[in-house]
């Protein structure tokens, strides 16, 4: 069985969901600046849910988002729908990446993505990473040191913190970079 810590399985799917969104603006993450760039990717806190698969196995999902934002819909829909598309080609498997972000050479579940229109410039790809195990006492059904089955919204929001972290730095960086070029002008 291989095991991967809550963080890495949310770094997977958001560098998925960039390298083939054809989006290069670095994602924002928690909530989008009112001086937002388009386009653009926001990814809202994902929340999770377990259910039981058979009699002796379990199934969690971690529910994420995706909104796409772009100057109209039809830009919107195109990054949104690329994404869909390359999710369905490869069977709803999503590479793994390791702590290093180096390929693990094992992949995470995804579900049928859907995509909806938000609103006139927004249109938000949802899917659920989907993971298997069984609960034993003394495995405890756990991914890393989180057990995803009863895992808490903090503790969802800990490893998110964690796997947006390098994101998160590029992000101030842009910031700095648009704020020193609208001084120039």
């Amino acid at each position: 069985m291989v095991t991967t810590a809550l963080g890495q399985v949310f770094a997977s799917a958001i560098r998925y969901i960039q390298d083939n969104s054809g989006i290069y603006s670095p994602p924002y993450f928690d909530e989008v600046p009112e001086d937002f760039v388009v386009p653009s990717m926001y990814f809202p806190v994902p929340r999770v849910g377990s259910r039981r698969a058979t009699l002796s196995s379990y199934c969690s999902t971690l529910s994420m988002e995706c909104w796409f934002m772009a100057m109209d819909e039809w830009e919107a829909y195109r990054h949104a729908s690329g994404v869909q598309h390359c999710l369905l080609r490869d069977g709803c498997a999503i590479p793994a990446v390791g702590q290093g972000g180096e390929p693990s050479g094992w992949s995470v579940h995804a579900t049928d993505p859907e995509v909806r229109k938000i609103d006139g410039r927004t249109v938000r790809l949802s899917l659920g990473l989907r993971h298997y195990f069984s609960f034993q006492r003394e495995a405890a059904g756990k991914v890393g040191n989180v057990n995803i089955l009863l895992a808490s919204p903090g503790e969802v929001y800990g490893a998110w913190a964690d796997a947006t972290a390098g994101q998160r730095k590029s992000e101030e960086a842009q910031k700095e970079w648009l704020r020193k070029a609208a001084e120039r002008l």
